[in-house]
């Protein structure tokens, strides 16, 4: 077996010579497990000038893979100029997968601005996809601020699988200032989600007030966390309507 800089040579002819496209694409695979920025030209070259898709979205997550300005260059061109509505789409996880504060940027400038909601919405996944560079403030600015209702929405998703404190403040937030009466049920849910005693106040009050469709999800919120805190106020609400 050839290994090493050999192979990748080996790898890199076969993609420009071999004239059968199932051998093309077996090479651009076995490049694929290899982060190697000498192959970045050749893989911009496939993604951006090639006509086949399925090699295209390949040349993509491997240039993701490449650290570097230059590849995030790259990726943030897709993003910018190509046509193609699924690419840009797959430009944006790979956004998501090469990380990073500038890319961090390409995506929540997506996330606020777009109209088009699937666009805005895989950008917010693709957000939480790096949430080592994301903090609670820039997803609440999504939450508040975002064109699209359904990337407002990604928001909460995205949250309702996160544990800890800061998923719950954001939550709490959306709650308490949110006007939309959907995206408070999304955010009750989403509390549920996160099963910390740190929404158990909150929830309880909810499930106290008058508005019976909300009270209903925090309600089940309460039963989702499961602890012996969430058990307690359900007990309390019993007791009241008892």
């Amino acid at each position: 077996e050839i290994e090493g800089k050999e192979a990748t040579e080996a790898l890199r002819r076969i993609l420009k010579e071999a004239a059968d496209r199932e051998i093309r694409q077996a090479a651009l695979f076995s490049l694929a497990d290899r982060d190697d920025v000498d192959s970045l030209p050749l893989l911009k070259d496939i993604l951006l000038n090639g006509t086949d898709k399925e090699m295209a979205r390949v040349a993509l997550f491997q240039i993701a893979e490449i650290e570097g300005k230059e590849s995030l260059a790259v990726l943030q061109q897709v993003l910018a100029t190509s046509k193609d509505a699924e690419l840009q789409r797959n430009a944006l996880m790979a956004l998501g997968e090469h990380g990073g504060p500038e890319a961090k940027d390409a995506l929540l400038k997506v996330a606020l601005t777009s109209e088009d909601d699937e666009m805005a919405q895989m950008a917010v996944f693709a957000l939480s996809e790096i949430k080592e560079d994301v903090g609670t403030d820039v997803l609440l600015n999504v939450m508040k601020n975002a064109k699209s209702q359904r990337a407002r929405r990604a928001v909460l998703l995205a949250l309702a699988d996160d544990e800890g404190e800061a998923p719950v403040k954001v939550l709490l937030e959306v709650i308490r200032t949110e006007p939309d009466r959907e995206m408070k049920e999304h955010a009750l849910f989403a509390l549920g989600q996160t099963k910390s005693d740190e929404a158990v106040a909150a929830l309880l009050e909810v499930a106290k007030g008058k508005d019976g469709r909300l009270a209903r999800a925090a309600v089940t919120a309460l039963g989702e966390i499961g602890t012996p805190k969430a058990k307690a106020a359900l007990l309390e609400i019993l007791e009241k309507k008892a």
